[in-house]
C-alpha cells in the first residue's frame, strides 16, 4: 500500500493497493474526509505492476486533482485518478519522485537507470536532496554485487557513471547537492557530481566501501575537465 495526502486539500488522501486475493480489488482508491470513506477511482492494472512494497502515490502541490503514481511505467492522471497517461522515459521501474512545491513544472523522477530531469525551459537549477533527514544517499548494498568478478564489476561501474553521474556533471542547469544525513559509497559520489554542494550540519560523507579493498567507481572522485569548470572538489 502507498498513501498520499494532498497538500492543496489535507482532506483528499489518495491509497494505492495491491490485492493478492483478487487483482481485481486493487487499485487507486480516495478519500475526500480525510480517510473516513473511501470509494475506488481506478482499477487501471497498470498501477500495480510491481510488488506492494515498491508501488508509490504521489499529489501534485499545487493541484489537488493531479495524480503520479510510479509502477512498472510512471503516469500521471489529472482528473483526480480516473484517466492516466504513461511518462516517458529511458528505463522502466520507477522508485521516487521529487516535485518542486513552489512550481509543480519542476521535478526530479528516479527509476532503474539514475534518476531523469524535467527539460522545462523555465528551470534555473536542481537541488538533490533526500527525503528526510535520515541520509542522503547511504550508498550500495555491498552484498548485492560482492559476487561479482573484476569484469563485472567494471562494467557495473561504467554503466552507473554514464547514466547518473556523467549525466548530472554534464547538464548544462546548475545541480545544487543539498547533502542531508548519510551521504556514503556512491552517495557521496553523486555529490561531487553535482555542480555545488551544501551540507547540513547532520551530514556524515565517506567511502567506506575502500575499507574493503574497493576503489569508488563511478568517477566523481577522480576529477576530469569539469573541475576547471566548476571549482575543485
Amino acid at each position: 500500500m502507498a498513501i498520499s495526502v494532498s497538500p492543496v486539500n489535507s482532506n483528499k488522501v489518495f491509497a494505492l493497493i495491491e490485492s493478492d486475493s483478487d487483482q481485481d480489488k486493487g487499485g487507486l482508491f480516495v478519500s475526500n474526509n480525510a480517510g473516513k470513506t473511501w470509494s475506488m477511482v481506478s482499477g487501471d492494472n497498470r498501477l500495480v505492476q510491481r510488488a506492494w512494497y515498491y508501488i508509490e502515490v504521489f499529489t501534485d502541490p499545487k493541484d489537488e486533482d493531479i495524480v503520479y503514481v510510479l509502477s512498472a511505467p510512471a503516469l500521471r492522471s489529472e482528473d483526480g485518478g480516473k484517466t492516466w497517461k504513461r511518462l516517458t522515459g529511458t528505463h522502466g521501474d520507477f522508485h521516487d519522485l521529487w516535485i518542486n512545491p513552489d512550481n509543480n513544472k519542476n521535478m526530479v523522477i528516479a527509476n532503474d537507470g539514475g534518476a531523469e530531469l524535467d527539460e522545462d525551459n523555465e528551470t534555473k537549477a536542481i537541488i538533490i536532496t533526500g527525503n528526510g533527514e535520515k541520509a542522503f544517499v547511504a550508498g550500495a548494498d555491498i552484498s548485492e554485487f560482492a559476487h561479482f568478478d573484476v569484469s563485472q564489476g567494471g562494467e557495473l561501474a561504467a554503466k552507473g557513471q554514464e547514466l547518473l553521474f556523467d549525466f548530472v556533471e554534464n547538464l548544462s542547469t546548475p545541480v545544487i547537492a543539498a547533502v542531508n544525513g548519510f551521504a556514503l559509497g556512491g552517495g557521496l559520489e553523486l555529490a561531487m557530481a553535482c555542480h555545488f554542494r551544501v551540507a547540513g550540519v547532520n551530514a556524515k560523507m565517506g567511502l567506506p566501501e575502500t575499507t574493503l579493498g574497493l576503489i569508488p567507481g563511478y568517477g566523481s572522485c577522480h576529477g576530469n575537465d569539469t573541475d576547471r569548470k566548476h571549482g575543485d572538489r
